[in-house]
C-alpha cells in the first residue's frame, strides 16, 4: 500500500518502507524530533515521528543511516511487519520435508520436497511433480500420483501424530507448573555474570518462597564442559560450606557433597519443599542453555 504525507509517497510492505531514496531495513523503538536531513513535513513540530534504520545504495555499495518517518507510516510497517513475521514462523512450522527418491551415480542426495501442511493435496502432488523437473540419475523417475501420494501422506500422518504428542506435552508441562505454583508464594530471580575460560557467562540466583516463611535460594548457570548446573546457595548440612549437587539416587533426588581426597558423596534427599524449588527452576525458570560448552 502506498500512503502519502505532505505530498510525499511512501510505498509500505512487508519487506520495508520505500521512499525514492531511502528504504528501511530495520526498526528502533526510540522516536525523536525530525532533524535537518530527514523527510520533509510541513508539520513536524506537531507531528510525532518514529525513527527507522534505512539502506540506501550508492556506487560503493551499501550504506546506513536512521531518518525520521510519519508515526502513521511507521505503524503501518509495523503492522505488515508482525503479519509477515507471523506467517513466516506458521510456514516454518507446517513446513514437511518428504523424500521421493534417492539417486544413483553423481548426487547421492535423494530427490526431496518440502510442502505446507497447510495446503490440500493437488499443490502436494504438483510440487512433487515439479521436484524431478531437471533431475538426473534418480532410481525411480517414473512414479505414479499414488505412489507419490503414499510418501507424501505417510510424512503428514507422522508429522500430525508428532504435532499432536508436542501439544499434549506442553499441555502436562503447563499443567505441572500450576500445581507447582499452587504450592509457593513467589518466585525471585536475579541475574549476574561471572568469568569463565570462556569469558564472561550469565548466572540466575533463584528463591522460591513458600508461604510459611520458608525459602530455597540456587543458582542456575552453565559450567564450562559440564553443562546447566543448578547449585543449592545454603549449608545443605552442619559443617559443610554453602553449595552442592544435586543428582538422581535410587530414584530420589540427593544433594552430594566434594571433599578431598574421597570425592563426592551423598549428603542427604531433598526434602518435599527443596524438591519442589528444584523442579520449578529446573523446568520453568532457566534461562541458560544445557549444552555442554566445550
Amino acid at each position: 500500500m502506498t500512503i502519502t504525507v505532505d505530498g510525499k509517497d511512501y510505498a509500505v510492505t512487508p519487506n520495508g518502507i520505500k521512499t525514492d531514496k531511502y528504504e528501511i531495513v530495520s526498526k528502533s523503538v526510540s522516536r525523536e524530533p525530525l532533524d535537518s536531513d530527514s523527510v520533509d513535513l510541513k508539520k513536524a513540530d506537531a507531528d510525532p515521528v518514529s525513527t527507522r534504520m534505512y539502506r540506501g545504495a550508492t556506487a560503493n555499495g551499501q550504506w546506513y543511516r536512521s531518518i525520521g518517518v510519519p508515526a502513521c507510516v511507521a505503524e503501518e510497517y509495523d503492522k505488515h511487519i508482525e503479519v509477515a513475521q507471523a506467517e513466516r514462523m506458521a510456514k516454518i512450522d507446517n513446513s514437511i520435508e518428504v523424500h521421493l527418491s534417492s539417486r544413483g551415480w553423481g548426487d547421492y542426495s535423494s530427490v526431496k520436497v518440502i510442502i505446507d501442511r497447510r495446503d490440500n493435496m493437488d499443490i502436494w502432488l504438483a510440487a512433487a511433480r515439479e521436484a524431478f523437473v531437471g533431475e538426473h540419475d534418480v532410481d525411480h523417475p517414473n512414479q505414479t500420483d499414488d505412489e507419490l501420494m503414499d510418501k507424501i501422506i505417510d510424512k503428514v500422518v507422522a508429522f500430525d501424530r508428532r504435532k499432536a504428542e508436542v501439544e499434549t506435552e506442553r499441555n502436562e508441562k503447563e499443567q505441572r507448573r500450576a500445581e507447582l505454583m499452587d504450592t509457593v508464594s513467589h518466585v525471585d530471580v536475579k541475574k549476574s555474570t561471572y568469568t569463565d575460560e570462556d569469558g564472561k557467562q550469565p548466572m540466575y540466583t533463584i528463591t522460591v518462597a513458600f508461604a510459611d516463611g520458608e525459602s530455597y535460594t540456587f543458582s542456575d548457570r552453565n559450567i564450562l564442559d559440564y553443562g546447566r548446573c543448578t547449585n543449592p546457595c545454603y549449608s545443605i548440612a552442619d559443617g559443610i560450606e554453602p553449595g552442592g549437587l544435586v543428582t538422581t539416587e535410587n530414584g530420589k533426588l540427593v544433594f552430594q557433597n566434594f571433599e578431598e581426597p574421597g570425592g563426592w558423596y551423598t549428603v542427604r534427599a531433598l526434602t518435599e519443599k527443596e524438591c519442589i524449588a528444584y523442579e520449578l527452576i529446573r523446568g520453568y525458570y532457566g534461562f541458560v542453555g544445557s549444552h555442554i560448552r566445550m
